[in-house]
Formats: structure tokens, C-alpha cells, sequence
């Protein structure tokens, strides 16, 4: 499990790198690549980042930490059918027009200090 923990802060720090250095283009992405299949690939990355968060807490420097974590995406995932793919589409329009480039960087730059934290605590 180690290993996806990795390969998910690696993710993690190159999503952030795109958003620190091209904010216009990450949301643009975000825009155009999800618009109808965005509940199930939403559902489906939590669920994912929550079960490999759980699972290698044991083997990490800060296994509470990853455990809450863990729970944390687990229970966003659950929520997602609960909410509603109308608001959710909603507020990922909202976010796609409306967020200011500056707002984006500091996204980015705390995606790269997670990703680089789940690094950390693995190796």
C-alpha cells in the first residue's frame, strides 16, 4: 500500500504543480474534462483516495493522521449521491468561472504541500 500512497502524492504534487504555474489552464481542464461523467469519476477518485489512505496507515510515519484522512474522504464519497449531481455541477461551474488565478496558485502550492506529506510519510 506504500506504493499507492506514493504514486497518489506524486499525483497530487503535479495537479498542484499545474495549478501554481497554469491556474487558467487547470480550470479550464477541470471544466471541460468532467462536465457529465463528474459524479461517478468524483465518487470513485474519494472512495479510492480513502481506501488506500486507510489501508496504509499502519505502515506510515503518522497512521492517526491517515486514518482520519482516510475516514474524511470516505464519508465526502458517501455524501456525493446524497448532495446531488445538480449542485455539483453547479458549484463546479461556479468554480470554473468565477475563482481568480491567484486563489488557484495558493490551491496548488497547498496540493503540493499534501502530496509532499503523504511522500514523507511513507518513505
Amino acid at each position: 500500500m506504500s506504493t499507492a500512497v506514493l504514486v497518489l502524492g506524486t499525483l497530487i504534487v503535479a495537479i498542484g504543480v499545474l495549478g501554481a504555474l497554469m491556474p487558467r489552464q487547470l480550470l479550464g481542464l477541470a471544466s471541460s474534462r468532467l462536465r457529465g461523467r463528474a459524479l461517478p469519476v468524483t465518487f470513485t477518485a474519494r472512495l479510492t483516495v480513502g481506501v488506500v489512505l486507510v489501508s496504509a496507515a499502519g505502515d506510515t510515519l503518522f497512521p492517526l493522521t491517515f486514518r482520519v484522512l482516510g475516514y474524511i474522504s470516505l464519508a465526502t464519497a458517501a455524501a456525493i449521491p446524497l448532495v446531488g449531481g445538480h449542485r455539483i455541477e453547479a458549484f463546479r461551474r461556479h468554480i470554473a468561472t468565477g475563482c481568480p488565478p491567484t486563489l488557484v496558485r495558493l490551491g496548488g502550492a497547498a496540493l503540493i504541500g499534501f502530496g509532499s506529506f503523504l511522500f514523507y510519510a511513507v518513505v
